[in-house]
């Protein structure tokens, strides 16, 4: 063991010349990419929108998946020298619903050279509803939380399978037969009207635009499921071989492998079980419509008097709704999350809890955030609509508006 220990510093010793210009490189060239990505977001204006819905709400959570859908036009590949030199990032929005002593708000973050593309496609599917532009709540709270006066509590959600598995959408919450519909956010909404005054909780979901490339990483994962072989696509030199091999046997042409006589089956779709079969049908159908890259951030924060972990369980049951065990679902970030056990617990915990306030105030996407697709993302992020539980304290358009008289004088 010793020996083995010896033989390794002495081959460090020897060969560091070669491996520490690697390392430097990666840590400056992350050390760059953040600084000039700082400087380009610096640049930017920032407008938060507040949505006030109508008092009825007869939208399912469709309309706002095609609100996704217009949002999702914003993406933009950077080339080599926007991204490594200018520190171009893809643009992003902040879907936020927030619980301020026991009222409901709904707002939405956006770039400010994107303010009328955000409105116009809210007004397209809820043109009773009223936008305008808000004061950030998050700039009323101490920036020294937590501290002698309140406490918090917060994490960022991940999935617990890869993102090409579904959770539980909104389809799945409604019965054909039944002309009443669950609103997947009732109990969301429901807790949030709960707070006690000196309380708050704050949910965000921040997303950007995904390439097309997911929906290649699916195909790869159903392939697997199935136990499909890749074929590989045959290029120049293995036409050349072909060649080669015919005018070698004579002219006698090889035979394909999809025409050899006792190969193995091109898939075992047809020994899988049903239920094996229903994941790989949920997957496809997931992977077949636009994606977001997506991260998930949950701030609750109260007066130490009134600081309870019970709305902590709320939070997390509200979201383990859309989970299922065959599919996919959501769970808190063991790395992001306060709760450590082992070794500096108080100042690693306070660590965490500063972090993810501060990472929230700055609408910050995680550096490996999850991928959703419009339908999921229209299912944890809509505008609550007329349910068998309304929730009773949200911010709400007083009086419908109605178009001026025809004959009204403009002078």
């Amino acid at each position: 063991m010793f020996e083995s220990f010896f033989l390794l510093k002495d081959l460090v010793l020897q060969f560091w010349w070669t491996f520490t210009p690697i390392v430097l490189f990666f840590i400056l060239g992350h050390l760059w990419m953040t600084y000039i990505q700082l400087r380009y977001e610096s640049g930017k204006t920032w407008a938060l929108l507040e949505i006030k819905l109508p008092r009825e709400v007869l939208k399912t959570p469709k309309a706002m998946e095609q609100v996704f859908s217009g949002l999702h036009g914003v993406y933009s590949e950077p080339n080599l020298i926007d991204k490594y030199i200018n520190g171009e990032t893809m643009e992003r929005f902040s879907l936020e619903v927030v619980g301020l002593n026991g009222v409901t708000h709904f707002h939405i973050r956006t770039n400010v050279k994107f303010r009328n593309l955000v409105e116009a496609q809210i007004y397209a599917q809820y043109p009773e509803a009223e936008i305008h532009e808000a004061e950030d709540y998050s700039e009323a709270i101490p920036p020294d939380i937590p501290n002698k006066d309140y406490d918090l509590w917060g994490t960022e959600l991940v999935l617990s399978k890869p993102d090409a598995y579904p959770i539980r959408t909104y389809f799945e919450f409604e019965d054909p037969k039944d002309e009443r519909r669950i609103d997947p956010l009732a109990s969301l909404t429901e807790l949030l009207s709960k707070l006690e005054q000196g309380s708050q909780l704050w949910i965000q979901f921040i997303i950007s635009p995904a390439p097309d490339t997911w929906h290649a990483e699916g195909q790869k994962l159903v392939s697997q499921l199935i136990g499909r072989k890749e074929t590989k696509q045959p290029g120049a030199f293995d036409d050349m071989g072909a060649s080669l091999g015919v005018l070698f046997k004579g002219g006698e042409e090889v035979p394909k492998q999809s025409e050899r006589k006792g190969g193995d089956p091109a898939s075992q779709m047809m020994f899988l079980s049903p239920g094996q079969r229903t994941v790989i049908e949920a997957i496809e159908k997931n992977i077949s419509k636009i994606g977001f890259h997506v991260t998930i951030r949950i701030v609750y924060l109260a007066r130490h008097e009134v600081f309870t972990k019970a709305n902590v369980a709320g939070i997390l049951g509200c979201f383990r709704q859309f989970n299922t065990l065959h599919l996919n679902g959501f769970k808190p970030s063991r790395s992001k999350t306060p709760g450590v056990d082992y070794l500096f617990k108080r100042t690693r915990n306070f660590a965490r809890k500063r972090t993810l306030f501060q990472n929230f105030k700055k609408r910050k996407l995680d550096f490996h955030p999850i991928i959703l697709n419009t339908e999921e993302l229209a299912t944890i992020y809509h505008f609550p609509g007329k349910t068998e539980a309304p929730a009773p304290f949200m911010q709400r358009v007083e009086a419908k508006k109605g178009a001026p008289p025809s004959g009204l004088p403009t002078e």
